[in-house]
């Protein structure tokens, strides 16, 4: 993965995790783990497990890309798969939403991406989001969250880390220590700001619109931070929406990914 590559070239420490936002089957998700995907049409029934990918055209990401392509092949490692000798091509798209549409179209066998990628991409000749049940995932996997929570994703390759924010090692302590703060706090003024356009959203009247508009952070959240403003939350709130993303949490360890990279080759 990029961090691991960035951590071993200048020694990178992470400051925090993504909380990545995404909606899964009508459940909203704020998840700080990923995972490969190994995917095939769900009418494949000579393809059901890794050891299957052998003589099989592969669709993947790029050589670089950690879940849509670097787990994948460590994954296909420990089945006794060569990535490079064992399939009949590997052709890399530079783009996770290609991988998908070339295994609907027939491009090839099998497609390489990150989980939460079939069920963000767009079928081009009709504009809809595809239909996840038009595949089925090799090897599946099931992980439970810290929460308690089933991962909501099948995936095909170990769980790791969201993609964290790094600081070089020579960073200032105290800069790097107020910048985690930063990032941990980010999710609570989010909330607030989420809050707030749900209002937004519902408000029918001009009456609940002012309100809207003027209430303070404490009202929307119980225990909204003491330094949240509504300009603070309004920032968050959209930093989020561009980014994808609800906020951070405490660096996670990528030590098992780092492993996985070193052990395909990649480091």
């Amino acid at each position: 993965g990029f961090f691991s590559c960035t951590g071993t070239e200048i020694g990178a420490q992470p400051l925090g995790t993504t909380l990545s936002r995404t909606k899964v089957r009508g459940r909203y998700y704020d998840l700080d783990v990923l995972a490969g995907t190994i995917l095939v049409g769900a009418d494949n029934r000579e393809i059901n497990t890794i050891e299957d990918l052998r003589n099989k055209r592969i669709g993947a990401v790029k050589i670089s890309e950690f879940a849509g392509g670097q787990s994948q092949f460590w994954a296909m490692m420990k089945s006794g798969l060569d990535y490079i000798m064992d399939p009949d091509q590997v052709t890399f798209t530079n783009s996770q939403e290609d991988v998908v549409r070339g295994v609907l179209d027939g491009s090839w066998d099998v497609g390489f991406v990150r989980t939460g990628v079939v069920e963000q991409t767009e079928d081009l000749e009709t504009g809809e989001l595809v239909d996840p049940e038009l595949f089925k995932v090799v090897s599946p996997r099931i992980y439970i969250m810290d929460t308690g929570d089933l991962f909501p994703y099948l995936h095909s390759t170990p769980v790791v880390p969201e993609w964290p924010l790094f600081a070089k090692e020579d960073l200032d302590r105290i800069v790097a220590e107020e910048v985690s703060i930063s990032l941990i706090n980010f999710e609570y003024h989010t909330l607030v700001g989420r809050a707030i356009h749900d209002c937004l959203d519902a408000a029918n009247s001009t009456a609940q619109m002012n309100f809207c508009e003027t209430a303070p952070p404490s009202y929307w959240i119980k225990d909204a931070r003491c330094d949240t403003t509504r300009e603070l939350a309004e920032l968050a709130h959209q930093a989020g929406l561009a980014g994808h993303h609800s906020g951070f949490r405490p660096a996670r360890s990528h030590f098992e990914l780092r492993t996985i990279v070193q052990d395909i080759g990649f480091v």
